[in-house]
């Protein structure tokens, strides 16, 4: 299997899941909002980030393989849309805002675990879906650092994801970005798809041309 078929089959498998964690939401099925009850949900607008990364990712490997035609078309929309929602939560964070994005399709409990504010996901959560846009958008031109972009992009993506899988694993809320008064933790489910989301960055940072 090639490896531009390796990342599609990611990024279909990414999109798919954030599909599923947005019906999740919109029928309250708890059990695919998080692992148990105990955990951190992922966040609503984790789920839209990461149906719409899924789609840009895929379209990174079409550009990849030399199909880039769609992929400028589709790119630039599903990166501004991720962007805007990302972006829009980051500020809101640091300014100590709410901005009424977190509530605006669902709406969490006040009760929320390792959650700051209901309907706010992890910071490193936003900052990471910033990266694979701006990687997204990056790989619609042709530059001689554009595999150095999508190699360090997706290195964050997954490390980020690494540090958060070994906090579930060893109990350490830091580790996974549960930082009280200042951040959400970062969900199970969503460190896992930013493992993939980053490999598949990876792979193509060796595509690229």
């Amino acid at each position: 299997m090639d490896m531009v078929r390796t990342v599609r089959i990611i990024a279909v498998a990414v999109a798919v899941s954030g599909l599923a964690e947005i019906f999740a939401w919109v029928f309250d099925i708890q059990a695919l909002k998080s692992v148990l009850p105990s955990m951190v949900t992922m966040k609503f607008s984790t789920a839209v980030s990461f149906f719409l990364s899924g789609i840009t990712l895929f379209f990174i490997a079409e550009s990849a393989h030399g199909r880039a035609s769609i992929a400028q078309a589709v790119i630039p929309v599903t990166t501004l849309l991720v962007m805007l929602v990302m972006a829009t939560l980051l500020a809101s964070s640091l300014f100590g805002l709410k901005t009424g994005i977190e509530d605006l399709f669902v709406e969490e409990e006040a009760a929320a675990v390792k959650t700051t504010v209901p309907g706010r996901p992890s910071l490193v959560t936003m900052a990471d879906f910033l990266v694979l846009a701006a990687a997204g958008i990056g790989s619609l031109f042709r530059y001689g650092w554009q595999k150095g972009h999508l190699y360090f992009s997706g290195a964050f993506i997954t490390a980020t994801g690494a540090l958060a899988l070994v906090g579930y694993i060893l109990g350490i809320e830091y580790l996974f970005f549960s930082w009280p008064g200042v951040s959400t933790g970062m969900a199970l489910i969503t460190a896992f798809l930013f493992e993939l989301l980053g490999a598949g960055l990876i792979m193509l940072s060796r595509v690229f041309t």
